[in-house]
């Protein structure tokens, strides 16, 4: 699944199993609460919206995206059917997504087809790009991330198969390849200027 810590300092991490839902551990790293939340949740982040904070979630086995407080409740889904019939193809499998500056909301199909779909503040639909076709070809691109040390934000992908990670402007436009010859990078995490990637071959590059 995923890991994340919200401005409290407080790390949440999803756990796949039956009504394990996400953990909340305090920074001390003693166990707070869990929060009651779908069991094939793969990845999410903790992103400040408005005046509150909100966890924004790919739910890999339930093909949907899902934006909750921070006590777990679920504020909007966003379901199968707000996306294109075109790109769904044998259903979606989603595994990330992030949100940019504007309140965007972006999500990859990293077990699926590769699109990255774009959706507003309010769930709908906005546009789709990447997949496995030119430009982009992508390949298992697992997780994506809107990466702020940039302005504008980029996305920022983890193409997996590719064993490369990718910056693409907010419309979807390659900017430049960051990296290659990656051993699978897998997800990302920011800190200050530094960017830290887990590779699933088993090491982290900075």
């Amino acid at each position: 699944g995923e890991i994340a810590v919200d401005s409290a300092g407080n790390v949440y991490v999803s756990v796949q199993e039956k009504d394990a839902g996400i953990q909340v551990y305090g920074k001390d790293g003693k166990f707070i609460k869990a929060l009651p939340l779908p069991p094939t949740l793969h990845g999410f982040v903790v992103r400040k919206d408005g005046d509150g904070e909100f966890i924004f979630a790919a739910v890999l086995g339930e093909q949907k995206v899902i934006k909750a407080n921070l006590d777990g409740t679920v504020v909007m889904t966003i379901p199968t059917s707000e996306f294109p019939a075109d790109k769904v193809g044998k259903g979606l499998k989603l595994t990330n997504c992030d949100v940019a500056p504007n309140g965007d909301i972006y999500v990859v199909d990293g077990y699926g087809a590769d699109w990255i779909f774009v959706f507003g503040r309010d769930g709908k639909f906005k546009k789709v790009f990447g997949g496995r076709v030119e430009p982009l070809k992508l390949a298992n691109a697992h997780k994506i991330f809107i990466d702020r040390r940039f302005e504008p934000a980029r996305v920022m992908v983890c193409d997996r198969g590719n064993k490369r990670l990718l910056h693409l402007d907010l419309e979807g436009n390659l900017i430049k390849e960051i990296a290659s010859g990656l051993r699978n990078p897998s997800s990302a995490s920011f800190h200050g200027d530094l960017m830290c990637i887990a590779e699933i071959a088993g090491r982290v590059s900075i």
